[in-house]
């Protein structure tokens, strides 16, 4: 059994990228689009995926940096003898710069 590579033309492409602008679910708009483009649910969802993570919202981390003299707790048993440059802090963690 061979198959055959079917590529997407321009204007399923436009379709798709519009579906994903709108916001609609991709599993839905998969179905839809299936009976339209004539292929499968699940090759269509794959793209739409694929699609998504180029022109998708791009996802930022809000950066704050403090500058601070105060001094780094440590348990007994732990030396900490050096300054770090940068300290980065995150929503859910600190990167610390040396």
């Amino acid at each position: 059994m061979s198959r055959k590579v079917k590529f997407y033309s321009e204007q399923e492409v436009a379709t798709m990228k519009l579906v994903i602008k709108n916001g609609e679910k991709l599993a839905v708009a998969a179905k839809r689009l299936s009976k339209d483009f004539k292929r499968t649910e699940g090759s269509i969802y794959v793209k739409l995926l694929s699609l998504s993570d180029r022109i998708g919202k791009k996802k930022t981390a809000k950066v704050v940096t403090q500058k601070s003299d105060k001094g780094v707790t440590l348990r007994n048993g732990f030396v900490f003898d050096f300054k770090p440059q940068r300290a980065e802090m995150f929503q859910d963690h600190v990167r610390i710069y040396f």
